[in-house]
Formats: C-alpha cells, sequence, structure tokens
C-alpha cells in the first residue's frame, strides 16, 4: 500500500480496513487473531477510535503484514533568522527554547483536534 507524495495521507482506520479486505478477513475474524475485540475494530475502522502506533502494528502483523513508516523532510525548514538567534544561545537557554517550541506545538495539535472534533 504505497502512496505518492502528494496524496493526502489516510487514517489507520481506512488504512487497517483495507489491509483486512485485501487479506480476505472480517473484523470477526481478526478480532479472534488479535485478541483485541471486534466492536474495537470497528470504531478504529469508522475512524471513531484512533489507535496507538503499537495497536495498529499489532492489528496489522494479525493480517501477515509489517507497518512500516516513511520519514520526508518537510518544505519548510523554520525561520533562518530565528535558527541564528538560537544558536547564538547558551545550551541552557537553548533547552529552555526547544521546550517552550514542543509547547507551543503541542497547544497547537490540540487545538487542531478539538476544531476537527467539532
Amino acid at each position: 500500500m504505497r502512496r505518492s507524495g502528494n496524496e493526502p495521507l489516510p487514517n489507520l482506520g481506512a488504512i487497517l480496513r483495507q489491509a483486512r479486505r485485501e487479506a480476505g478477513a472480517t473484523q470477526t475474524t481478526l478480532a479472534i487473531r488479535s485478541g483485541i475485540p471486534q466492536p474495537a475494530i470497528s470504531r478504529i475502522e469508522r475512524g471513531a477510535e484512533s489507535p496507538s502506533f503499537e495497536r495498529f502494528g499489532h492489528l496489522v502483523s494479525c493480517l501477515g503484514l509489517r507497518p512500516s513508516v516513511d520519514l520526508e523532510p518537510l518544505p519548510y525548514r523554520g525561520d533562518p533568522e530565528l535558527l541564528r538567534a538560537d544558536a547564538r544561545l547558551d545550551p541552557g537557554a537553548r533547552l529552555v527554547s526547544g521546550f517552550n517550541t514542543a509547547a507551543l506545538a503541542r497547544d497547537l495539535r490540540i487545538g487542531a483536534l478539538r476544531a476537527e472534533r467539532g
């Protein structure tokens, strides 16, 4: 199940559903193989539940597949002026800056997830 770089990323539930169907397995069969209840598999496939990567990996391995992740660099590499400013900081201040950036990214992600859920 390879994607080109321009396609939107499908959710893990859609990937699981496609893999299960291609393997010729029902949700019940996958539940028996994996030990994960069929209603949970249904919720994952519908997108009502987001599995951890570990749980997703377990489910697809029960279909005879090995999950993999391809990482590609993003086109945006950051603000060069901010990068230069961070490079001038001492290691402790750079660490604090990194924590602040991570907290901002977390807050933005949480806000996006809340907006997505309505």
